[in-house]
C-alpha cells in the first residue's frame, strides 16, 4: 500500500514555535551565565589584555625597584611620557610604561578568569552528562515524555540544535530505515521505546528513540582546553600580583649594588692586577645575593643564577676599563669621591664616552675618552682605542697625551716620575632580577590546552532522535545534536527518502490506472525497499 501525500487542505502543524534545523535551544540558566557562557566574549578582554601586553614590549617599562619609590616613579613616568607627545598622557594613564602594574591589566585578567571559569563549569558538566548517556543510555530512551510531539529535555548547558519533521513514511518503515542510516554514519548507536502521552493519537507502535554518537571519548577532552587556559591565566594571575623584577644600573668593574627593600646585593669582583695580563682578559664575575640565598658565575653571552625563588640574568654589557695602581695604594678617585681607592671601575657605552679621575697625592688629573673603533688590514674586528689625557694641577692643557689600547691590559707611567697605574678592559655587567612565582604552571596548561584541541579537531557529535507516529500514517521525527551539521545531514537523508517515496508512490499510481509494470520500475521499487525508507505493493 503507497502512503499518500497530504493535500492542501491537509496541512501539517508541528507543535512549538520551531520546525527547522539549526534553532539553537535557548539555555534556561540565570542571564549572566548565559551571558558569560557566550564563545565571542572571551575574545573582548582576552584581545584587550594581548594587546596591552604587546604594547609593554614595544614602549619602555618603568624599572621594577621604582615600584618602591613614588617620587621616583613618578619622575620617571613623566620624563618617558613627554618624550611621546599629545599620546604620552593617554599611555601613561593605561598603565603602558609599567604593565605588570597597571589596574587595567588586573581588570582584564579577572574577568577572563571569570569568563574562563564559567564556561569550564559549563563544559565539565556537559562532559558528565554525555558520561551518563553512554554509560546507561536506556535511562533516557525510556523515560516518559513530557508531552506528545515535544523534544527530551536533556540540560545540556551548552547550546543544542533541534529539527522536527514529518515524513510520509509510516513509523514501521522509518525505524527501519533511521536504524539503518545511523548504523552506517555513528560507531555506537542505542535503541529503546517509549510511552506515548495520553494525548497523542492511538497508535500501534510507541515512540521510539536512537542515541547515535560518533568520536564520543574525545568530548570528555574539550573542558581540558579551558582548564589550560584558565591555569595559563592563574600563571599571569600571580606574577602580576605576586612577582616584582628590577633593572639595577649597568655594573662597572668592581662595582656592588644593594637594594635594602628587596635585600638584594650584587657585585663585581676583580681579580688582584698582579694576575692580569695583556694576552688574556679577565673573565667577568657576577656575585649575586637575594635574601639568605647567594651564588656566582662566569658571565658569558647570557648567564642564568637561581637564587630560591629568584631569577638572576646577567649578560655582558657596554665596554668598561679598570684602573688600579700597581702596588695597590688607594691612591685614585673619581671627581667628588671621599676616599681614594685602589682600584675604580668606569664604564664607555660608546665612541665619545669619557670619564674623569684624580690622583690626589700626585696632583694629577685624568681625562678618558672612548674613540670611534678603527679598523686595521687583517684585522678580523675593529680595534677599540682610548684617549687619555693627563693634567696637573691647575693646568688647562694636557701636560701628556696617551692612546690605549681596549683589547688588552697594559701598565702606563703618569710622567717619567709619575706614578704606575694598570689599565685592564672589562665590561660592565647587565643584570635583571626577575621574581615570577606560578611560570611553572605553564608547561601543564600547555600539555591541558594542546589535549582539549584535540577533542575540538576531532568534532565529537551525538544526534537524539525520537520517532512517533502521526496521523494520516504518516511519522514525526524530532532531533537534537550539538552540532548543526549533524541535522544537516540527517535532514539531507530525509529528503532523499522523500524523493524515492514519491517516485514509488508515482509508479504505484501507474499500476492502479491498469499501466503495466515494467522491469526498470520494479528493479527501482525494489531498490528503495533495500534502503528500508519505504515500502510499496500493487494494489
Amino acid at each position: 500500500m503507497a502512503v499518500s501525500q497530504p493535500s492542501n487542505e491537509e496541512s501539517i502543524q508541528l507543535p512549538g514555535p520551531e520546525a527547522r534545523a539549526g534553532r539553537a535551544i535557548p539555555n534556561l540558566a540565570g542571564t549572566l551565565w548565559e551571558w558569560l557562557n557566550q564563545r565571542w566574549l572571551l575574545l573582548v578582554p582576552g584581545g584587550l589584555a594581548l594587546l596591552l601586553v604587546l604594547g609593554g614590549l614595544l614602549l619602555p617599562q618603568m624599572p621594577g625597584q621604582l615600584n618602591d619609590e613614588p617620587a621616583a616613579a613618578a619622575r620617571w613616568l613623566l620624563t618617558t611620557s613627554s618624550s611621546y607627545g599629545a599620546v604620552g598622557g593617554l599611555l601613561r594613564a593605561l598603565g603602558l610604561f609599567n604593565v605588570l602594574h597597571s589596574p587595567l591589566l588586573r581588570f582584564l585578567l579577572a574577568l577572563v578568569g571569570l569568563i574562563l571559569a564559567a564556561q569550564l563549569g559549563t563544559w565539565l558538566g556537559y562532559a558528565l552528562l554525555l558520561y551518563r548517556i553512554r554509560r546507561n543510555p536506556e535511562q533516557l530512551l525510556t523515560q516518559p515524555a513530557p508531552a506528545w510531539a515535544e523534544p527530551l529535555s536533556l540540560q545540556a548547558g551548552i547550546p543544542l540544535y533541534r529539527l522536527r519533521q514529518a515524513l510520509p513514511l509510516p513509523p514501521k518503515e522509518t525505524v527501519e530505515a533511521l536504524r539503518t542510516w545511523l548504523g552506517q554514519r555513528f560507531q555506537q548507536v542505542a535503541e529503546g521505546t517509549a510511552p506515548l502521552p495520553p494525548e497523542a493519537p492511538e497508535a500501534e507502535l510507541p515512540e521510539v528513540r536512537f542515541w547515535a554518537t560518533r568520536d564520543a571519548p574525545f568530548a570528555y577532552l574539550r573542558p581540558a582546553l579551558l582548564a589550560g587556559l584558565l591555569l595559563a591565566l592563574l600563571a599571569m594571575w600571580s606574577v602580576v600580583t605576586l612577582g616584582w623584577q628590577m633593572a639595577p644600573p649597568t655594573l662597572a668593574p668592581g662595582e656592588t649594588y644593594r637594594y635594602a627593600l628587596r635585600n638584594v646585593e650584587l657585585s663585581y669582583p676583580v681579580p688582584p692586577v698582579e694576575e692580569t695580563s695583556s694576552q688574556a682578559l679577565p673573565a667577568p664575575v657576577l656575585e649575586a645575593r637575594v635574601g639568605e640565598h647567594r651564588a656566582s658565575a662566569t658571565v658569558t653571552a647570557r648567564t642564568r643564577l637561581r637564587l630560591g625563588p629568584v631569577d638572576v640574568i646577567a649578560r655582558p654589557g657596554p665596554l668598561g676599563v679598570l684602573v688600579a695602581t700597581t702596588d695597590g695604594s688607594p691612591a685614585i678617585a673619581r671627581p667628588g669621591q671621599g676616599r681614594p681607592a685602589a682600584t675604580v671601575g668606569l664604564l664607555f657605552p660608546g665612541p665619545g664616552s669619557e670619564e674623569s679621575l684624580v690622583l690626589p697625592e700626585a696632583g694629577l688629573g685624568l681625562r678618558l675618552v672612548r674613540r670611534a673603533p678603527q679598523t686595521s688590514a687583517g684585522a678580523p674586528e675593529p680595534s677599540e682605542q682610548f684617549l687619555v689625557e693627563v693634567y696637573s694641577g691647575n693646568s688647562v692643557e694636557p701636560r701628556e697625551r696617551l692612546e690605549l689600547s681596549g683589547r688588552e691590559a697594559q701598565e702606563i707611567r703618569l710622567g717619567p716620575d709619575g706614578p704606575r697605574l694598570r689599565w685592564v678592559p672589562m665590561p660592565g655587567l647587565q643584570v635583571e632580577i626577575r621574581r615570577m612565582p606560578g611560570v611553572w604552571l605553564l608547561w601543564p596548561a600547555l600539555f591541558l590546552a594542546l589535549a582539549g584541541a584535540v577533542g575540538f579537531w576531532r568534532r565529537p557529535t551525538w544526534l537524539l532522535v525520537q520517532v512517533a507516529p502521526w496521523p494520516q500514517e504518516h511519522t514525526l521525527v524530532i532531533a537534537q545534536s550539538d552540532r548543526q551539521a549533524t541535522l544537516a545531514e540527517l535532514e539531507a537523508w530525509q529528503e532523499e527518502e522523500q524523493e524515492a517515496e514519491e517516485e514509488a508512490d508515482a509508479d504505484a499510481e501507474d499500476d492502479d490506472d491498469g499501466t503495466e509494470e515494467g522491469a526498470p520500475a520494479a528493479a527501482a521499487r525494489g531498490a528503495h525497499a533495500a534502503k528500508g525508507a519505504s515500502s510499496s505493493s500493487q494494489e
